[in-house]
């Protein structure tokens, strides 16, 4: 009998470890141990009132009104280690525009800063994901040496994202943003799909 309740107990352990719509029923390993690695973009959504941008198959296309605007090459990559720290690093390949008379360009930002996990049981239900940043790089190819960076001591502000699913190999985010101003507000949604690397 107490063979069977020992069971039960780390059954019940395992099913508590559940925070996202999405995750496996039962994990042997940890939210965080889960976590841990590194991430690439796979899938990616985001929608405001009159734009969207979808990426897929290494190309992110923005369109306003159904119109496409851009089509370019596009990587993200996030690195979450134990500790609680985060790399972001993004890579956009902007090919040449003759309209505007702009040469092809590459854009790099790489971002460190800290992660922890928020919610719970109670409201929300699910885990949500705390990205602080604390530096920011942003550098361009038609920019030459010039690099912009910006470093936070103690950061007050960070984004939020709603842990759809987070399996040992598969990482979906949610996130709704509302902006506010003069003439009225406009909310951008979006969705990531990540696929961690072996």
């Amino acid at each position: 009998m107490r063979l069977v309740l020992t069971y039960i107990i780390i059954l019940l352990s395992f099913l508590g470890c559940q925070k996202g719509e999405e995750d496996p029923a039962i994990s042997l390993i940890s939210r965080k141990a889960r976590l841990t690695g590194t991430w690439d973009l796979y899938e990616m959504s985001s929608a405001t009132n009159q734009s969207t941008q979808g990426f897929q198959n290494g190309v992110l296309k923005s369109t306003v009104n159904d119109t496409l605007i851009t089509s370019i090459d596009y990587s993200l990559v996030y690195v979450f280690d134990r500790a609680g720290g985060y790399e972001f690093t993004e890579i956009s390949s902007f090919p040449e525009d003759t309209t505007i008379n702009r040469d092809a360009y590459t854009r790099d930002v790489i971002e460190d800063g800290n992660w922890e996990f928020t919610g719970g049981n109670g409201e929300p239900s699910k885990s949500q994901l705390l990205l602080m940043q604390t530096r920011r790089e942003i550098s361009e190819s038609d920019q030459g040496s010039n690099v912009n960076i910006t470093t936070t001591e103690s950061p007050s502000s960070g984004i939020i994202y709603d842990i759809i699913k987070l399996s040992s190999d598969e990482l979906k985010l949610q996130m709704s943003e509302l902006e506010s101003f003069g003439g009225g507000s406009m909310r951008n949604e979006h969705f990531l799909f990540f696929k961690k690397r072996e």
